[in-house]
């Protein structure tokens, strides 16, 4: 779902929840059976923009050490907040006696026809990736496959069998809707930036970002200056560190060093680019 293309935010937090929420999705999906009305997002974003205040005590009480935590507390927020729907429940563990078998991001109600939605959130950058002949993408973690969590997320995280720990929500009402909503980009390698996505779920729609090693970086001679974005700003890119040609086999090494190994960043034409190691994916 595409809304609108992001404005400029002075709120990073902001920004980082603009993302997720203007942005395309990286599947195709029914728009229609899930519904952001984009008027009152757009000036719920442009209030929380002037006060972010309430979203940062959001965030202040929690512990969040990861992206995909932080993308759940924006949208925790968010949902507590947007006025078409009632957040009755996120973050719910499911439970075979004593197991954990799974969890449940958001459970909705939406206020005018009170039907219950299940919403399972994902925000995902993947590299378009061959491999034995065919392709594959793949995560700066390359143990994280787009095709197999797209899978898990469809045959496993939504829900079809209303399981009573979200009966005891909804007061004994079942799920009528399960939508995935995955935002993100995928990135092509520098040398193929025309390269298509085969994979009929993906959106021919998505953001679309590129990706090179440091050695390949360091042998183009075309980029002479990139921005730098460290992790937790990779939704917003927030606070972008410029870095010219000179430096950039220092700076790059050593965040390579410091176990990254995949550094964002912006070239001058503001497109999201991946500097990988040159090790990567092995």
């Amino acid at each position: 779902m595409n809304l609108s293309d992001n404005p400029t935010w002075k709120s990073a937090a902001v920004a980082d929840l603009a993302f997720i929420l203007l942005s395309p999705s990286l599947i195709n999906e029914d728009s229609a059976s899930f519904i952001l009305n984009p008027d009152k997002i757009i000036n719920l974003l442009k209030a929380l923009d002037q006060n972010d205040l309430s979203l940062q005590l959001h965030l202040k009480r929690k512990k969040i050490r990861k992206l995909g935590w932080y993308a759940e507390e924006l949208m925790t927020f968010f949902f507590s907040n947007y006025p078409d729907y009632n957040l009755l429940g996120y973050n719910i563990q499911l439970f075979d006696g004593n197991t954990t078998t799974g969890e449940i991001d958001f459970i909705l109600e939406d206020v005018q026809t009170n039907k219950i939605i299940q919403i399972e959130l994902a925000t995902k950058f993947y590299l378009h990736y061959s491999l034995d002949n065919s392709t594959v993408f793949i995560g700066p973690n390359a143990n994280d496959n787009f095709d197999r969590k797209y899978h898990q997320l469809l045959n496993h995280q939504l829900q079809t069998n209303n399981p009573k720990e979200v009966r005891e929500l909804t007061n004994n009402r079942p799920i009528d809707l399960a939508v995935p909503f995955i935002k993100g980009v995928l990135f092509y390698p520098l040398k193929k930036p025309k390269a298509t996505a085969n994979f009929n779920y993906i959106s021919p729609f998505h953001n679309r970002g590129w990706y090179c090693s440091l050695a390949e970086l360091l042998e183009n001679n075309e980029i002479q200056e990139l921005w730098s974005i460290t992790k937790m700003n990779w939704l917003g890119l927030s606070d972008p560190k410029k870095i010219s040609r000179e430096e950039f086999k220092t700076h790059f090494t050593e965040l390579f060093k410091e176990g990254n190994r995949a550094i964002m960043v912006l070239n001058n034409c503001n497109e999201r680019g991946f500097i990988m190691s040159d090790e990567w994916p092995n």
